[in-house]
């Protein structure tokens, strides 16, 4: 034991830089893991990493969770009130796609006693879009037919197609959008899901590629250095000061008190606040700001007609609806779709109608599982900032058909039952 001491201690003296060099990251990396880093990150990991903390905390239970994308971000939660005594949490995630919201499901149940009355999934059905879906390591699929294709198949498939595509790239017209997507959004998965989830997600080839992409963020050093970088230069962050009431006002969305300059820390600390006050609830289109607000208005038109062009061209993919109601199904919870209300000139595209045709066949093989629409389940396009989020007054609107005509309905079909204990989920999870 003393020789072994002596070796070491010689060992160090011989290479003090390196020792030294190794202490600094490991005092790093502690201070990354212990300290509230992710203050410093953009809103969107921030967004992220909050909803991953309280997924993965033993508690609270709600009896009503919300799953969708940024439009559904907009409705409100609902604390226990007086005779409204049950509660509604959004967990809705932008820019996920869907593949991913049955594993969510199943990390949620992973950590309550209690098991929601219902899911409501309120998400805009253009999630359901075979862009989404497509394999994130092969998005031109090349090399692989499906996502189910095993890491043996994906090598046959190179040896077998690369001779016969000789030295011809890539259609890059294929597989750029779903690439850029990947490029945007990958820290929603790689944020949300440690290394273990996404072995239970993902299959073959793809799973090799997510493992890697997650591979250098188990360092936390890594995965928060835009955090630490922005805290080496702000090291004494200071909190913002409450905005005063009148900015609660769609009036008063734009004025200059209700605008103050933020922080990247002071940002995210309001983000937080608002979020654990409005249970989960932010609506996007309120961050942008005025002089964006008013560059989409003056391309709105286009931007409609370009949006129909879309969803004329691209078809549906519902397999992840279905892996969802599967999980519910075996969870013992109830799904309520009643997606948010989408711009009105979408309605007659062929993308939402293949959705219309597709969905009684499937909710007919899910009795457990319900629809309900909103009064207006569509509305005009200058009730949307960019086509895609709310502004204020949009918001408003919404969230009142939304406990006006659909909360009433889920009451009704799941009434409130806290206390149940949550069913284990059986081996198929």
């Amino acid at each position: 034991m003393r020789n072994w001491i002596q070796t070491s201690a010689a060992f160090v003296r011989r290479y003090p830089a390196a020792w030294i060099c190794v202490g600094i990251f490991a005092a790093v990396e502690l201070f990354a893991r212990i300290a509230p880093v992710e203050y410093g990150m953009g809103a969107a990991v921030f967004l992220t990493k909050h909803r991953r903390d309280l997924v993965d905390a033993s508690g609270p239970d709600f009896d009503y969770i919300i799953f969708g994308e940024s439009r559904s971000l907009s409705l409100l939660g609902h604390a226990p009130t007086g005779p409204e005594n049950w509660s509604v949490y959004n967990l809705s995630l932008p820019a996920m796609g869907s593949r991913y919201y049955s594993y969510y499901l199943e990390k949620y149940l992973a950590n309550r006693y209690n098991k929601p009355s219902a899911l409501i999934f309120a998400g805009d059905m253009a999630v359901f879009q075979e862009g989404w879906n497509l394999p994130l390591h092969d998005p031109a699929r090349i090399y692989t037919d499906s996502r189910e294709d095993t890491l043996l198949q994906y090598l046959s498939h190179r040896i077998v197609r690369r001779p016969a595509q000789g030295l011809s790239p890539p259609p890059a017209a294929a597989n750029a959008p779903q690439e850029a997507i990947w490029e945007t959004y990958s820290h929603r998965y790689l944020f949300l899901f440690s290394p273990a989830e996404l072995m239970h997600q993902f299959h073959g080839a793809e799973r090799l590629f997510v493992l890697r992409e997650a591979a250098p963020l188990q360092y936390y050093t890594f995965r928060y250095r835009d955090a630490l970088r922005y805290f080496l230069s702000n090291p004494f962050p200071q909190a913002a000061e409450p905005l005063p009431a009148e900015c609660r006002l769609c009036a008063n969305s734009y004025a200059p008190m209700c605008r103050p300059d933020l922080t990247q820390f002071q940002d995210n600390a309001a983000l937080a606040a608002g979020l654990d006050a409005r249970y989960g609830q932010i609506n996007l289109g309120d961050r942008l700001t005025l002089e964006q607000v008013m560059s989409y208005s003056v391309i709105r038109d286009r931007l409609v007609k370009d949006t129909q062009d879309f969803f004329n061209r691209i078809r549906p993919d519902l397999r992840p609806l279905i892996a969802l109601l599967e999980t519910a199904r075996r969870a013992g919870v109830p799904v309520v779709l009643a997606p948010t209300p989408t711009v009105r000139e979408y309605r007659d595209t062929r993308f939402y109608k293949e959705i219309e045709a597709q969905l009684p066949g499937i909710l007919a093989r899910y009795p457990e599982a319900h629809r309900i629409d909103f009064a207006e389940p569509h509305l005009p396009a200058e009730r949307f900032v960019d086509q895609i989020h709310y502004d204020c007054a949009g918001a408003e609107q919404v969230n009142a058909d939304f406990y006006r005509t659909v909360m009433p309905q889920v009451l009704r079909v799941a009434p409130p039952a806290q206390g149940r204990r949550l069913r284990a989920l059986d081996s198929e999870l």
